[in-house]
């Protein structure tokens, strides 16, 4: 009947008058919030480990640690994070205002008791905060999205084609063929080194082999003189 809304019908009406009443279902609203904020620790899990200093054992830490693209990813979303909405309202401006911040070790923390007095005490400030009343974000007009909607942009701006991700992505593989191309030219040169090897010491085996046969002949020789003397 009305987009977005859903209708529970619990009786008959006995007259024609019937009120009709709306409540905002907070739980789902903030099951959403609490997996985006889930899903940001586990990315910034990622890249912390990964630019940190190198574990022995552990193929992640320090695999990034001086790529300047994923220092700029993780600086990046933690500023998004940050920053005043760009969608504000008057009792919604941050995400800390919806109960979304970070603690002292810069772990992002969800209260989602804070989150929900504020969904139900300011509903269309929250609304308007997190998406400036846009029902989908602007990803190619750059206009403001609000909160969340601003890090849907980034997210997209880091992985569209000609993006900071794909960036990487390709460097990688290109490092890879070039890797692969100087270990197949350094086994080249050492199967090259190995045969030229083998064949230095197969001839200074045959001469070593006719050096004994010389000393063999030799030592014939002397004992025959002796004993014919």
């Amino acid at each position: 009947v009305v987009p977005g809304l859903s209708l529970q019908l619990n009786s008959a009406a006995p007259t024609e008058n019937v009120q009709v009443t709306t409540s905002v279902d907070t739980a789902t609203i903030a099951a959403s919030v609490k997996n985006f904020v889930d899903l940001f620790n586990g990315l910034t899990d990622f890249l912390t480990k990964a630019t940190g200093q190198p574990v022995q054992g552990d193929d992640i830490a320090g695999s990034l640690a001086n790529d300047v693209n994923a220092r700029t990813i993780k600086n990046s979303l933690r500023s998004a994070m940050l920053a005043e909405s760009s969608g504000k309202s008057d009792s919604v401006t941050h995400w800390s205002s919806i109960g979304v911040a970070f603690d002292r070790n810069g772990v992002l923390q969800f209260d989602q008791n804070a989150f929900k007095a504020a969904v139900t005490s300011n509903f269309s400030d929250v609304v308007k905060s997190l998406s400036n009343g846009a029902p989908t974000p602007y990803l190619y007009s750059g206009l403001p999205s609000g909160m969340a909607g601003d890090i849907a942009v980034k997210a997209f701006e880091f992985l569209k084609t000609t993006g900071i991700v794909p960036t990487m992505e390709q460097g990688f593989k290109d490092n890879l063929t070039r890797i692969t191309k100087k270990q197949d030219q350094l086994d080249q040169y050492i199967a090259k080194l190995t045969d030229n090897y083998t064949k230095q010491f197969t001839a200074m085996n045959d001469i070593l082999a006719g050096f004994n046969q010389t000393k063999t002949q030799l030592t014939n020789f002397v004992n025959a003189n002796t004993r014919t003397n």
